[in-house]
């Protein structure tokens, strides 16, 4: 996503006096002294917009001309974090980086203004043109090893809409736009961020079965924000069928029908309750099954769904998956369509076996890629996720398969008689995908 855009207003007259120390002033980001020389000192008004130009809040922050100019992407950093429009590690970084303010009443662009004793580095320019990612900015790589945790905004699409609740009928709105956009172009954005979320209404959310109607909705929960993913009918068929048959192959091995259970969209909740996530589709094995007042258990097997420009999100939705159930999860996988050119990629995420030396390299990735995921639980600093498989389907052909799910894992027991790896192969693939 890119960094995000900022507008601004003068400062009302009434803003507050600047800290001092033995006469002089002190910078508010990083407590460091300013030259006696230093005087003009405003507070302006600064309004801070989201990528796709929507309105996410309005600050006030201390400028002079000879303030630092990190110090002031720490007090917007300070406040996006607290607003949880970013991530913590991203107090101080360059994120938040292209500021323009007014000081009375004439629009300067601080990094021209400022003097060269103050001055951001002769880089600063490559380091805006290569962290302009807004949020965490985390990738789940097959060469690397992942490095921090998930966050709600990592990895959005740069078109998804942004609301701040109001209301549930304005809420309802954005919906039915999206939904309807999602009609006309089954290509196009189908996510909505909310901020500002009321703790009646994310229990609504999560307690309905259908809070928008007949339209079908996937839910991610994080505090009082949330991501709302609309589906398709092209995405939901997809999904079902693959997931159909993952069930049909095991029980033409005569695995009893009981043993799998599909979830469909249930939600799974951490224990603390702040955190809640709605799959695409879910698999339960014997056991994790909430049957005769047994607890709902995370399921073994996930499949999230999604337009082709949404691929880095599914991916960072596979990371939930993986630390929220501390590896319970064992396998997710990741579909990304794309109608316009018809194509289709299918990734199978799991994670390394707990020895795995870090960083993940490509050598160490297809040592282990034909090895079954491992079946313990793994705290979130120890997870290694990768894509242990990749089938590409195209009007050309198909490549990368037979889509191979390993048994144990699935299921959560050794297979058993007739029982072995679930295979789907390409002709099987090919009919579950044929409506795109």
């Amino acid at each position: 996503m890119g960094a995000p855009t900022t507008s601004t207003s003068t400062a009302p007259s009434s803003s507050p006096s600047p800290p001092t120390s033995n006469n002089n002033l002190i910078c508010p980001a990083c407590n460091t002294p300013y030259p006696p020389s230093t005087h003009n000192v405003a507070y302006p008004l600064v309004e801070v917009f989201s990528p796709s130009n929507e309105p996410l809040f309005k600050t006030k922050v201390c400028y002079h001309r000879n303030i630092h100019w990190r110090c002031i992407q720490t007090q917007l950093a300070r406040q996006c974090v607290e607003k949880q429009l970013a991530h913590p590690r991203d107090r101080a970084s360059s994120t938040i980086a292209r500021l323009t303010i007014t000081v009375c009443a004439s629009r300067l662009n601080l990094f021209d203004s400022l003097p060269n004793a103050v001055a951001p580095p002769a880089d600063w320019k490559r380091l805006i043109q290569t962290d302009e990612e807004w949020g965490a900015k985390l990738k789940m790589s097959q060469t690397e090893g992942t490095d921090g945790s998930w966050s709600i905004m990592n990895e959005l699409p740069s078109n998804y809409v942004l609301v701040h609740y109001h209301n549930f009928s304005n809420l309802k709105v954005a919906v039915n736009n999206v939904h309807n956009a999602l009609e006309r172009d089954e290509d196009t954005n189908q996510y909505i961020l909310i901020l500002g979320l009321p703790e009646s209404v994310s229990k609504r959310l999560l307690d309905e079965d259908a809070p928008f109607g007949n339209i079908h909705v996937r839910l991610v929960l994080d505090g009082t924000s949330a991501v709302i993913k609309i589906p398709s009918a092209i995405h939901e068929a997809c999904t079902s069928e693959i997931m159909f048959e993952i069930k049909m192959n095991c029980c033409n091995m005569g695995t009893p029908a009981a043993d799998v259970m599909l979830g469909g969209t249930t939600t799974h909740k951490r224990l603390n309750g702040q955190r809640a996530k709605q799959p695409d589709q879910c698999l339960w094995p014997t056991g994790r099954q909430p049957l005769a007042g047994n607890p709902q258990g995370w399921p073994t097997l996930v499949i999230e769904t999604g337009v082709s420009e949404s691929l880095s999100h599914l991916q960072e939705d596979a990371r939930w998956w993986f630390e929220n159930s501390m590896g319970e999860t064992r396998i997710v996988l990741v579909i990304s369509i794309n109608r316009t050119r018809r194509s289709i990629i299918i990734q199978k995420w799991q994670l390394a076996p707990p020895a795995t030396p870090s960083p993940l390299t490509r050598s160490r990735i297809n040592q282990i890629r034909t090895q079954p995921p491992p079946r313990v639980q793994q705290a979130v600093n120890l997870q290694q996720p990768y894509v242990a498989q990749e089938v590409d389907i195209s009007p050309a052909g198909i490549s990368g398969s037979p889509l191979v799910l390993d048994f144990h894992a699935v299921l959560d027991r050794p297979p058993r008689g007739n029982e072995a790896d679930i295979v789907i192969p390409a002709s099987v693939l090919l009919r579950c995908t044929r409506s795109v």
